[in-house]
């Protein structure tokens, strides 16, 4: 039953607790009589245990078994819900038993009887009549051990001088009979059993909440007989584990006895799941007799220790003694791989830190590769002691394997290769260090097989290569006599006893044969021996402690550019021994504005522009080397701007900035210019009616500048309030709303008595700005009706519009029967109607816009800003009976302002922009003009020049205008 069935039964038990207790409360001498009458032994509390007797209601859930079973009876009870003290009774287990046929038993009372089986009676405990019985954790995993036997032979007891449980006895088990254990915190189990099952595991040890339990194999057997072949492709297999702990907390000791794996594939003898403590101090533990068995197999960050006993990976074929990826300590005893065929170790290493070999015997068994230490996937191992043989193999023996991306340190220890084809240590791409361990090699010499791309370090006086760069160091010991090298084999000793020596010198080397070429050398700026046999077989050995003197040899091929005004900072670097000094040649010289020091530091500022030539020399006490170098110094960033205003420049509180059409340009410190991308702007979010202007930065060669943009933030969804004062009439409604866009969507007419004509609405009494639809209102004002006076005689009304003049012509054609042309001089292109006048077809009908300081903005139906651009725009305020045009060109800056006066463009064309109020301010001027005293000519032809100025020429009249485009006063 799953605990979360337990709490949900505890009620029935409570209520049946009164009805048990009634029976295990028995008169004392009942007890005292049955005793007698068998032997006259009075049995005490000590002659009884508890025994479960739960009368809650079973259901399903509380049984295993046959799955095809049809009812409880063909079922074994496993009820698991927490049984309250009302749940046991008292089991005599006392040496003194009634006879099977006794007259007392079979006339007393129904508690009595002897088992028919031969099993223990049960009768009440004379302590049972005093308390009721509470089982603890102990005892809950004695009576756990004990139902599981029911009588087999295994019997569980607690020590009542340790307070371990003590399992002993002998049994063989079916593969449905596996011993679940769950051990409470601070328990120990001291297994001196034999028990041999096919259940899968045979014992399994499952997670208990407590801490610092532990599972001993003190004496007696556990074996497998499974032989379930596991095809899957993971290692975490169970199925023919003798010991399976899936604990995290619990330890496994084994100080005696043995333990064996099955027969199926993957057998284990002790399999540890959790990351507990394995811990070997004596006994026999074997792998199975299948494929790929292991003695131990250590998941996880589980920790293995070996200080005696026996540890192998069985009869089968690749068979490991111990596999771990936590760590693995091996202080003594005897680790073997299998005596099957194919591929045997002794221990695989894998994902495994800090481990120690430090004494023990380790051996890869017998096979056809056999291997004492597998150093597999990234790991660090110590080796400080004990014995590493490589094996019995037949194909190859190799005392230790190291992989790809793992370490070896040999300090101590031998390291044994006894096959057919003997190595004592295969670096595949790791790295291993040497320092003085015996390492030999029984029937030959010994060697360290290394590939290419490893790195070994040897420490002392003799070293040995070979065919495939095998090499030794420490002390070595030949069974035999020492080898003739032939091929591309080699031998060099290394024979003296200094620790400097010149690069490219062979001092104290000798080699055989002749064609062995080996000098001293350096190689990530630690000395050694380069060695190279015919071409074919070469490499290069670290020795510590020993240092090689060269002349600096320059290693730097090439040096980054820099720039104007940032700071540049390089160092050049030499391979050879330290302290080299570094100089500038003759003839050549760095970038204005840098240096090179003596450590072959270059730096500094530079201040020009170009391309600098020139060598370097890196010396000391051996020698010297030089190599040509250059920098190139490119122009610096000195400022960018904003020469293309973005479409949109006006914006409600909310938006973000919108930089297309937006052109920056950079300019740099050779005076050349270019548009760039690559700028940020602030603020990048959403825009607030505090914001009136965008920075824009520009990073480039570590050098930051900015510009900034004028922008306009309108609060969003504002409307305001306009009155509408009749001015000498009367109008309905006395007030208008405009829009969230500041418009007004219609105008009323006001009424006036007399002869009155109603002139349209205006920003002053009189004078000031025609109001339309069009208008863009930024606040609460007053708008005012002007009137003209139409009975005849003089009279007075509110002007006539524009500058405040009279008349009746207002330069709008809404209310007239034919549209006016309102076309430059000379026209003959297309043309269109806007508000019932004609104008070219590229004029374009906008909104003008007012700002608070009196400055005009122009924006485009869709609410932007016309920005840094020349716009044809239709002028509704134009007077066209005083001869202004309906429309005119006009020209607004980066920050999206009307200009007005001088402006000169792009090319070095010069415009005048009208500057004077008069409805027509800041249209573009043409023909002749009187500017402060002075005529100038201003292109009149729509010849794509119209209105730039006139310079040292004639007009089209025959005046002549200078190089200022002042007229010189004379006729032509």
């Amino acid at each position: 039953m799953k605990r979360s069935n337990k709490r949900q039964y505890a009620r029935i038990c409570s209520m049946a607790l009164s009805a048990v207790m009634l029976c295990v409360s028995i008169p004392m001498t009942a007890f005292t009589a049955h005793a007698e009458s068998d032997s006259n032994h009075v049995h005490d509390e000590s002659c009884y245990r508890k025994k479960l007797h739960c009368l809650h209601e079973h259901d399903d859930s509380c049984y295993e078994g046959d799955e095809t079973a049809t009812s409880s009876n063909m079922k074994k009870l496993v009820c698991d819900h927490e049984h309250g003290e009302g749940c046991y009774e008292a089991v005599l287990d006392c040496g003194y038993r009634q006879e099977e046929n006794s007259s007392e038993g079979a006339e007393g009372d129904g508690n009595a009887g002897a088992d028919k089986n031969g099993g223990l009676a049960s009768v009440a405990s004379p302590a049972a009549a005093a308390r009721a019985l509470t089982l603890t954790g102990v005892e809950r995993l004695v009576a756990d051990i004990n139902t599981w036997a029911a009588g087999n032979g295994i019997v569980a007891e607690v020590d009542e001088y340790s307070g371990d449980v003590i399992v002993t006895g002998k049994t063989t088990t079916e593969a449905s009979d596996k011993l679940e254990l769950e051990i409470p915190e601070n328990v120990t189990v001291e297994w001196r059993a034999v028990l041999t099952s096919s259940a899968e595991p045979v014992i399994g040890i499952v997670e208990e909440s407590g801490t610092d339990s532990v599972f001993s194999v003190t004496d007696g057997e556990i074996i497998s007989t499974s032989n379930k072949n596991h095809t899957g492709s993971s290692y975490n297999t169970i199925d023919n584990a003798a010991i399976y702990n899936a604990a995290a907390n619990t330890s496994i000791l084994v100080s005696g006895g043995s333990i064996r794996g099955g027969g199926g594939d993957r057998s284990t003898g002790i399999y540890n799941f959790g990351e507990g403590l394995v811990s070997i101090q004596g006994g026999r533990i074997s792998g199975g007799t299948g494929t790929k068995n292991y003695g131990i197999f250590n998941s996880f960050s589980g920790i293995t220790e070996v200080s005696e006993g026996i540890v192998s990976g069985g009869g089968g074929e690749e068979s490991y003694g111990i596999q771990g990826s936590g760590e693995i300590r091996v202080s003594g005893g005897s680790i073997s791989g299998g005596t099957g065929s194919g591929e045997n170790v002794g221990i695989v290493f894998k994902n495994s830190t800090n481990s120690v070999i430090s004494g023990g015997n380790i051996s890869g068994g017998y096979g056809a590769n056999t291997c004492g230490i597998l150093n597999d996937s990234p790991n660090s191992l110590l080796v400080s002691g004990g014995t590493i043989d490589g094996g019995k193999g037949t194909s190859i023996s190799v005392g230790i394997v190291n992989e790809e991306n793992s370490s070896i340190t040999v300090k101590g220890g031998s390291i044994n290769a006894d096959g057919k084809k003997k190595v004592c240590i295969m670096n595949e791409g790791g790295t291993v260090v040497v320092s003085g361990s015996k390492i030999v090699n029984t029937g030959g010499y010994a060697m360290i097989d290394n590939s290419s791309s490893s790195g070994i370090q040897i420490g002392g006086s003799a070293v040995i290569f070979g065919k495939d760069l095998d090499s030794t160091g420490g002390a070595i010991k030949t069974a035999g006599t020492q080898p003739v090298p032939g091929g591309t084999a080699a031998i060099i000793t290394w024979a003296g006893d200094k620790t400097t020596y010149l690069k490219g010198s062979a001092a104290d080397l000798d080699v055989s044969p002749a064609a062995v070429k080996a000098e001293w050398s350096t190689q990530n700026g630690q000395g050694g021996v380069f060695y190279d046999v015919s071409g074919i077989n070469n490499g290069f050995i670290t020795l510590p402690g020993v240092t090689v003197k060269a002349a600096p040899a320059i290693i730097t091929e090439t040096l980054p550019d820099g720039t104007i005004g940032v700071a540049y900072s390089q160092t050049l670097a030499a391979d050879g021994s330290a302290g080299a000094t570094w100089s500038l040649e003759s003839g050549g010289s760095l970038p204005v504005g840098l240096s090179l020091d003596g450590s072959g530091k270059i730096s500094g500022i530079p201040t020009k522009e170009g391309t600098s030539h020139f060598t370097v020399r890196a010396s000391n006490d051996i020698g010297s080397d030089t190599k040509a170098m250059s920098i190139t110094i490119a122009a610096g960033l000195s400022s960018i701007a904003v020469t293309t205003g973005p479409a949109k420049t006006t914006y409600t509180a909310g938006q973000s900035f919108d930089s297309s059409g937006m052109v920056v340009t950079a300019a740099y410190s050779d005076g050349s210019t270019r548009a760039v991308t690559g700028y940020t702007v602030t603020p990048s979010g959403a825009l607030t009616e505090a914001d009136s202007r965008v920075t824009v930065t520009y990073t480039e060669g570590g050098i930051a500048k900015t510009a900034t943009l004028a922008i306009t933030v309108k609060a969003a969804g504002t409307n305001h309030t306009i009155i509408y004062d009749a001015n000498g009439g009367s109008v309905i409604p006395a007030t208008g709303i405009t829009d969230t866009d500041g418009r007004l969507g219609s105008l009323p007419t006001p009424v006036r008595g007399g002869s009155y004509q109603f002139d349209g609405w205006f920003t002053a009494a009189s004078g000031g700005i025609k109001i339309t639809t069009t208008i863009v209102f930024t606040e609460n004002c007053t708008i005012y009706a002007h009137w003209t006076y139409i009975g005849g005689g003089s009279g007075s009304g509110g002007g006539s519009g524009g500058g405040g003049g009279s008349g009746s012509g207002h330069g709008f054609a809404g209310g007239n029967s034919s549209p006016k042309e309102s076309l430059p001089k000379n026209y003959t292109g297309g043309t269109k109607n806007i508000d019932g006048v004609i104008v070219p077809s590229y004029v374009e009908k906008v909104v003008w816009v007012m700002t608070d300081d009196g400055r005009w903005r122009l924006r485009r139906a869709d609410g932007s800003d016309y920005v840094n651009t020349w716009v044809a725009a239709y002028n509704p305020y134009a007077d066209l009976s005083a001869g202004q045009q309906a429309f005119d060109w006009f020209m607004f800056d980066v920050d999206g302002y009307m200009v007005t006066g001088w402006y000169t463009d792009s090319q070095g064309g010069s415009y005048y922009l009208n500057p004077v109020s008069d409805n027509t301010k800041g249209r573009m001027m043409t023909g002749w003009v009187l500017i402060d005293g002075s005529y100038y000519y201003f292109n009149e032809e729509p010849d794509g020049t119209r209105g730039r100025l006139f310079r040292n020429t004639k007009a089209p009249d025959g005046r002549y205008v200078d190089e200022n485009g002042v007229w010189d006063g004379k006729e032509k």
